[in-house]
């Protein structure tokens, strides 16, 4: 291999794409009178769901989402519930109770990312002009899937472009290194 110049940019993805747009494993379903959230024409989760668990919301200077009732009665709240039908259960997870409930867990971190507006957008260039770019959601670097895109030799510039992505001179990191 040989060396190339690679500058990586992290940035927050200025239109990223609602991901419950993309699912039909399961259904969110949620009511509040300030906030359009959860899956369009969703219905209440019927008897027979497979898995069904409440959905919790804490407003207070933007919005967060979790499976788990948060520890604030003023600004929080049972939003809804999110489900998967028995058909879905046994079709997507063959009754894989442990396997959907994990599934269950990571969608809700992925549209509260979203909600949050904690979804980045990660572009490599190398010298040779050939460009990569990917989308990752998340707290932590770690949670955005962008070091499996990168070769470990280039780890260390990525982790100070995620330390430096908000401020905008520091969201170029350019290193000489193997592609």
């Amino acid at each position: 291999m040989s060396e190339q110049t690679v500058r990586i940019q992290i940035y927050t993805d200025p239109d990223p794409e609602d991901p419950r747009q993309f699912d039909d494993t399961s259904v969110m379903v949620c009511a509040h009178r300030r906030y359009t959230l959860g899956d369009k024409d969703a219905e209440r989760p019927p008897k027979d769901a497979a898995i069904a668990w409440p959905i919790y919301m804490y407003d207070h200077s933007g919005l967060t989402i979790s499976h788990s009732p948060f520890s604030c009665p003023w600004d929080s709240g049972q939003l809804g519930e999110h489900y998967i039908t028995q058909e879905a259960f046994e079709t997507a997870f063959a009754g894989d109770r442990e396997r959907a409930e994990a599934y269950m867990r990571r969608e809700l971190e992925l549209y509260d990312a979203y909600i949050r507006g904690d979804v980045w957008e990660m572009c490599v260039t190398l010298a040779d002009a050939d460009e990569m770019f990917v989308q990752g959601s998340g707290r932590s670097l770690e949670d955005t899937g962008f070091l499996e895109c990168v070769a470990p030799e280039h780890h260390v510039a990525l982790r100070e472009a995620w330390d430096n992505r908000f401020e905008r001179r520091s969201q170029e990191k350019w290193l000489t290194g193997t592609a």
